[in-house]
């Protein structure tokens, strides 16, 4: 009776443990080399505040999924011309809903001197959204 009870005992616990342990793999925190990072599409530039020395743009980021994440926002300047992409993260072990998805960021960015600005928002390799400004 006592080795029945063992045995049963192994499938009350192994057997639900055996079945749970994908799911607490998905727990874990996942380290930032193995997340998917891509440039998303700025789907809108939602307000732009600009001050003597610096702007911040408002965003409306698309992504293909709502499990995207915020990274970064890769701001490059050329001359009176800056060029915004934002970046993206996806953790590669989660099933994810195939709908799209969008969330909302900003980007402060700083300026040298006074003058005229052509904001370029990055939506692909051969397309921005732009818009020209006037810093005083």
């Amino acid at each position: 009776m006592h080795k029945i009870a063992n045995k049963f005992s192994f499938f009350l616990v192994g057997i639900p443990l055996f079945l749970m342990a994908p799911t607490i793999n998905q727990c874990q925190s996942v380290e930032d080399e193995d997340m998917i990072k891509r440039p998303m599409i700025v789907r809108s530039l939602d307000e732009l505040t600009i001050r003597s020395d610096y702007f911040v743009a408002e965003l409306t980021i698309g992504t293909p999924t709502p499990c995207w994440n915020h990274s970064e926002v890769r701001i490059n300047k050329n001359g009176t011309d800056i060029y915004l992409k934002v970046i993206a993260e996806l953790d590669p072990n989660i099933n994810c809903i195939q709908v799209l998805g969008s969330y909302e960021t900003s980007a402060k960015v700083q300026i040298d001197e006074p003058g005229e600005y052509t904001l370029h928002l990055w939506q692909s390799d051969t397309t921005t959204l732009d818009t020209t400004f006037t810093v005083e």
